[in-house]
């Protein structure tokens, strides 16, 4: 998953600093544009190494997927870097269903034809209707983080747990687990069936060079 960050001065800037900031100018259209083509250059260089196929996961802003001419930026992004569609994810919000508008709708199912893989992130924190799981064209469910840091105190928490990746699988739907820190949530989701997941006792944070020493043979 691609990740922004900001370094001013010498010193890191958190993206929950700037990037309320750049969604508020509407700056966050062009930096997530830029966002976009530089993570599609990144992974097409990476595999053109050696390594691949890869997936390459880059969070969408509302107001990119209002843009009339979104779609077709992300097919001249995807043909100008060389990247398949079928190796990028785009991760949207539920809050991003819940006040979509039909251009949304139509974009998504666009993006969905092309081969553009959609994953909901941080499933399970806000109201999304389960009917919008059938509706929207989704590949991916990201069960957020909040969950499994409870589930081994809270039982009903890791019923509900269960039964989101249960309900995912059975619409075809791919399950990854959001903040995984320890050996025993590997265990959990593993047992659960649940075999994708990201957090920091699988990676942490870390810049392309340092990431390529792991992903080239």
């Amino acid at each position: 998953e691609v990740l922004l960050r900001w370094s001013h001065e010498g010193e890191s800037v958190s993206p929950a600093a700037f990037i309320p900031v750049l969604e508020e100018s509407g700056e966050i259209v062009r930096v997530g544009y830029w966002v976009l083509e530089q993570a599609c250059r990144q992974a097409q260089s990476w595999q053109l190494d050696g390594v691949g196929p890869l997936r390459c996961s880059v969070n969408l802003s509302g107001r990119q997927l209002q843009e009339a001419d979104f779609v077709q930026r992300v097919r001249d992004i995807l043909q100008s870097t060389g990247y398949a569609a079928s190796g990028l994810v785009l991760e949207i919000t539920e809050s991003l269903l819940i006040d979509h508008d039909s251009r949304v709708l139509a974009s998504l199912r666009e993006l969905a034809e092309m081969g553009v893989r959609i994953a909901l992130d941080d499933f399970g924190t806000g109201y999304c209707s389960l009917g919008y799981l059938n509706r929207f064209p989704l590949h991916i469910i990201k069960l957020d983080r909040s969950f499994l840091h409870e589930t081994h105190e809270n039982t009903r928490q890791l019923t509900i747990c269960r039964a989101i990746i249960a309900l995912s699988h059975s619409l075809g739907l791919e399950v990854v687990a959001e903040g995984i820190e320890h050996l025993s949530q590997v265990d959990l989701m593993l047992q659960e069936g649940c075999t994708l997941g990201q957090g920091f006792k699988l990676g942490f944070p870390m810049c392309a060079d340092d990431l390529k020493d792991l992903l080239v043979p």
